[in-house]
C-alpha cells in the first residue's frame, strides 16, 4: 500500500459528476470529434459528492507549466488521492462541475483529469484541472 504525499493539505470540495453516457438519454447529441455533449445541450448530472482535495490556483501558485493541452487554460487544479477515489468507486472526468471549495460556492468545470505521481506501476494522485464554467457564463467561452 502506498502512502500519501508528504505535503498533503486537503480541503473539502463538492462536485457534480456528469452522468455516464450509457445511462444518459439517447436524445443528447455528442460532438463527433470529441465525444462531448454539444454546446447548449442540457447535461445530465449525478447528485453532488463531497471529497477532499488539495487545491492550487494557477494565478496564485504558478505551479503548472505546459506547452500543449487544456492545462494551459486552467485556473488551477485539484489533487485527489487515487486510493480514496478507487475505494469509493468514484471516477472523475472532463465536464464534471466543482460547486463548492471549503464553504465557498464556486462555478468551475473540470477541463482535464490525469493520473500523476506514479510509483511501483500505480498512480498515487489524480490531478483535476479546472476553469471557469463557460456554460453558465458564456462570455468566458474560449
Amino acid at each position: 500500500m502506498l502512502g500519501h504525499p508528504i505535503c498533503w493539505n486537503p480541503t473539502p470540495v463538492r462536485l457534480k459528476l456528469v452522468r455516464d453516457a450509457e445511462v444518459a438519454p439517447t436524445s443528447i447529441r455528442r460532438d463527433r470529434d470529441f465525444g462531448e455533449m454539444q454546446y447548449g445541450q442540457s447535461k445530465p448530472y449525478e447528485s453532488f459528492i463531497d471529497l477532499e482535495a488539495q487545491i492550487a490556483y494557477k494565478n496564485k501558485d504558478e505551479q503548472e507549466v505546459t506547452l500543449t493541452g487544456d492545462a494551459a487554460n486552467a485556473d488551477g487544479h485539484l489533487t485527489f488521492l487515487t486510493r480514496i477515489l478507487n475505494a469509493s468507486g468514484i471516477v472523475l472526468s472532463k465536464g464534471d462541475l466543482v460547486i463548492r471549495i471549503e464553504n465557498n460556492p464556486v462555478d468551475y468545470k473540470l477541463i482535464e483529469v490525469r493520473p500523476a505521481a506514479h510509483l511501483g506501476g500505480v498512480s498515487g494522485i489524480l490531478m483535476a484541472f479546472f476553469a471557469a464554467n463557460d456554460e453558465t457564463r458564456p462570455s468566458l467561452r474560449r
